[in-house]
């Protein structure tokens, strides 16, 4: 990892007598680019600060510091990541997403299909594949105060590939188990007694994958987090009137590459071994062979085509880094208004939007007769609508209302949802293209309203801890959905809905369903509150987090929430494991 230092005297003498550098960071900034809230929780002196930098002044700085990022900018400004410097980040990017894509949708296909594992275990291995995503602000704390060799960031993108890069040799070199059924007896018959059994000791073995899939995630959740620090380091230096122009290209990589996994998945596994209809189909092996060169492409592109500055290696002088610990930081920026109340807002809207319906997939299964291989082309359909969405936000949508965007897109998906849903409970109409179809037309909402939170994120995250806030805020709002599912169920479980009863679709039955569906749209539809919490834009969103204050308390409530839902989560992942408490509302299941 060389330190390319091009740029460094004029660098200099341009920021000569602006102040002390972003804590923690691997760059000088100019007090004016830093919160006042920063300098004075550091003890800084303030003189200047409220002097409003002219733009050609501001234009000199992000050209100075550009420099010695490896030049990442344009002559406009705006961040270049095809640089040679930087392209190596999308490349990391677009393996993370193509990996993140294809290796849960490995779950349904392989565990149940083609090794016959119990529902209950299928759904541990769903939600154990999850469970690296709840630790990311550990990644994060990691990434921004344990540098190695004094890089911040490539370091653990490296351990993160090399994790990932051993366990999927390991899965694509052992023998992988012959499928339970003989191929073709999934789709012979529906009656399970009456099937050829292949290996009767397939499932036993589904113990060993599922760990070593543990092991796959944790290495590229890994790299994500150090990824996503650098990408909010360089959304922060962007000018204001452009900033969300490099994330929201990250963005989209990243979900292309996604979609591209849902086509490999929808293509390679709807074999007749898999209980599809293809003549062919792709070994397990193979499928672990291409996600290894994957990711070997993404430690490749690492250290290829990714510059990082050495901490420290330039204006030494000015580089002061944080005397205090890394937990005592946390505290300090766990009281400020903008984090205390954008966790709030991640949470309460994750969780109150995520309510839905428990049982959908015995509504695919009896009332509509959705295939595997439509199921998953419509998931790619989705996907490539989301990357057009990011398209939208990223070239006419930067600088629109946060509050409005949420606003009229949480309004239009949650009216097709329950419109699709309620249309097909009646039996108006009981298509497979239209059920699938349908929530099409919420896709691109859905995805503007994904980058909103993201953008928010990007503007409120500590300087010297971009990877660690920015991994607290996405944490809080992914593991709102444990929650969510839990409420989900236990609601449903006062109605008759389960799937013997919608099998039966009585008259009784569809106005249980339309009930349950009912109170979901009425609570998504009770998310909206929380958008009092959301800055309207990103001027707002710095105003918050320069003038918010601080509280105790609130910082103390935040820290109980998150352990609380950490808990949760990680709790309702293990009683997901075992056999006796896996049928538990609070697990995912319908009522033990």
């Amino acid at each position: 990892m060389s330190t390319r230092s091009r740029g460094d005297d004029e660098a200099n003498a341009l920021l000569a007598g602006c102040g002390p550098s972003l804590i923690g960071s691997t760059i000088a900034v100019p007090p004016s680019f830093v919160p006042t809230s920063m300098l004075e929780a550091g003890g800084y002196p303030k003189q200047g600060v409220d002097r409003k930098p002219s733009d050609d002044e501001q234009r000199k700085s992000r050209k100075a510091l550009a420099r010695r990022w490896s030049e990442p900018y344009s002559e406009d400004s705006i961040v270049d990541l095809l640089d040679a410097s930087r392209f190596g980040l999308l490349v990391n990017y677009a393996c993370i997403g193509f990996l993140n894509g294809l290796l849960p949708a490995l779950v349904y296909p392989f565990f149940k299909l083609y090794l016959n594992m119990d529902g209950f275990q299928v759904s541990a291995a769903a939600t154990v594949v999850r469970l690296p995503w709840s630790y990311k602000t550990l990644f994060g704390l990691l990434s921004d105060h344990l540098p190695i060799s004094g890089y911040r960031r490539k370091p653990y993108m490296l351990i993160g590939w090399a994790i990932s890069i051993v366990a999927l040799v390991v899965l694509a070199y052992n023998p992988i188990e012959a499928p339970y059924y003989k191929a073709g007896e999934i789709q012979r018959t529906r009656e399970i007694n009456l099937r050829v059994i292949e290996n009767e000791d397939a499932a036993a073995s589904g113990g060993q994958y599922l760990l070593r899939l543990l092991v796959v995630c944790a290495g590229y959740v890994m790299t994500d987090v150090a990824c996503d620090g650098v990408m909010v380091e360089m959304a922060q230096l962007e000018p204001i009137e452009v900033r969300g122009r490099a994330q929201t290209t990250i963005y989209m990589v990243r979900y292309s590459a996604n979609l591209a996994a849902g086509l490999v998945a929808a293509l390679c596994f709807n074999g007749k071994v898999y209980g599809g209809t293809f003549s062919w189909s792709v070994a397990p092996n193979s499928v672990f062979w291409g996600c290894a060169a994957v990711a070997l492409l993404g430690c490749c592109s690492t250290i290829l085509f990714l510059d990082e500055t050495r901490a420290g290696s330039s204006d030494t002088s000015k580089s002061k880094p944080i005397q205090t610990t890394p937990m005592h930081e946390m505290w300090r920026i766990l009281q400020q208004r903008a984090i205390w109340q954008l966790v709030a807002f991640h949470f309460w809207h994750s969780f109150l939007t995520s309510v839905s319906f428990s049982d959908l997939s015995a509504i695919q299964e009896f009332w509509v007769g959705v295939t595997p291989l439509n199921s998953s082309l419509a998931g790619c359909v989705s996907t490539a609508l989301v990357v057009f969405a990011t398209f939208l936000m990223r070239e006419y949508y930067l600088n629109a209302s946060w509050r409005w965007i949420m606003l009229t897109c949480s309004l239009f998906t949650t009216i097709v949802f329950i419109g699709v849903k309620l249309v097909t409970t009646f039996n108006i109409v009981r298509s497979q293209w239209f059920y699938l179809g349908g929530p099409q037309f919420a896709a691109i909402p859905e995805g503007m309203r994904s980058v909103v939170a993201g953008f928010v994120t990007v503007e409120i995250a500590e300087p010297g801890f971009e990877g660690a806030t920015y991994a607290l805020l996405t944490t809080v709002h992914n593991l709102a959905w444990p929650f969510a599912q839990s409420v989900t169920n236990i609601v449903d479980a006062y109605f008759d809905v389960s799937d013997t009863a919608i099998a039966s679709d009585t008259l009784h039955v569809r106005w249980q369903v339309a009930y349950c569906l009912l109170i979901a749209g009425g609570v998504q539809l009770l998310g909206l509150v929380t958008l009092v919490l959301l800055p309207d834009q990103k001027q707002q969103a710095q105003d918050l987090k320069r003038l918010g204050g601080s509280s105790r308390l609130a910082g103390r409530l935040t820290i109980v929430g998150i352990v609380v839902t950490l808990a949760w989560a990680t709790t309702t992942n293990i009683l997901a494991i075992h056999r006796s408490t896996a049928c538990l509302s609070i697990a995912g299941g319908q009522g033990c």
